[in-house]
Order: structure tokens, then C-alpha cells, then sequence
């Protein structure tokens, strides 16, 4: 949360960055990158250019709306009674 950015390759918590607003740039090849709203540094001799630009970086709304989907429409809970329910109905399938 009280990070200035975040360099990831291909982590989640690129991910939970951009939830807060923290620039993210991303070194290889994570599934939310190229989508507009991470820095994508595919190239090691652009990093340093990178690296100084993501410090004035605003991360758009759009972040903001593509975490929501991803965490609503695609994660499932993990408690006992969620993962008990996932398994019967993958056993009535």
C-alpha cells in the first residue's frame, strides 16, 4: 500500500498493486499485462527509462475495473463450507 511502484514478472501481487493505485511494471509476461494500465518492460535495455517514468505514473480507472472483474468473476472464496461446495458440485458434474 505505501509502495512508490512495483516491479513484477509475472505475480499477483502486480496485481494487488494496481488495486491501489501503485504504478506496476511488468518484466515478463503476466496475464493483466499489455492490457493499458501496467509498464511493460519486455526489454531489458528499457527498464531504467521505465523505472524513472512509472514514479509519475497515474494508473488509470480502467485497473480499477478489470481487478473487480477478475476478483469477482473469476477467484473463489476459500473457506471450508466454499471449498466443500466446489467439491460436491464438481462430484454431481
Amino acid at each position: 500500500k505505501k509502495a512508490s511502484m512495483v516491479v513484477t514478472v509475472n505475480s499477483q501481487a502486480g496485481l494487488e498493486a494496481l488495486q491501489f493505485k501503485t504504478p506496476v511494471i511488468v518484466c515478463g509476461s503476466a496475464f493483466y499485462d499489455s492490457l493499458g494500465f501496467t509498464i511493460d518492460a519486455h526489454e531489458p535495455k528499457v527498464f531504467d527509462i521505465l523505472m524513472d517514468s512509472a514514479l509519475n505514473y497515474e494508473v488509470p480507472f480502467s485497473a480499477l475495473e478489470f481487478n473487480y472483474i477478475y476478483y469477482e468473476r473469476y477467484c473463489k472464496n476459500k473457506s471450508t463450507p466454499d471449498l466443500i461446495n466446489l467439491v460436491k458440485k464438481s462430484i454431481n458434474q
